[in-house]
């Protein structure tokens, strides 16, 4: 049926298919190797970045409320500015009366 020749070419043959499969499996699991490391490195940097981002964000909201707040207190100021001019103004005025009154009564 096979002469010894043919049996031993198959034998070499099958024996070389199977080593270059062997070193292909093992290129792959490299691959998948390296591919699994970097993943890792992937989600620790994006975990990392989540992080940073949700600091950045609690920064802003809390910016944003002491905002508010320092507008709130210039609306204050400003209020008690305006009240304080006015008042500054009628005791002007008063004194102004006054010092005309007192010149017009003792001259």
């Amino acid at each position: 049926m096979y002469d010894h020749t043919s049996v031993t070419w198959l034998r070499a043959a099958l024996q070389e298919d199977l080593t270059s499969t062997s070193q292909q499996a093992y290129q792959v699991e490299k691959s998948m190797r390296e591919i699994t490391t970097l993943n890792q490195m992937i989600s620790t940097a994006v975990m990392q970045q989540a992080e940073s981002i949700e600091q950045l964000y609690n920064v802003a909201v809390e910016a944003t409320s002491q905002i508010k707040r320092g507008n709130e207190e210039l609306r204050k100021t400003v209020r008690l500015n305006r009240s304080s001019q006015l008042y500054i103004f009628v005791l002007l005025m008063t004194a102004t009366f006054l010092l005309l009154f007192f010149d017009w009564f003792y001259s």
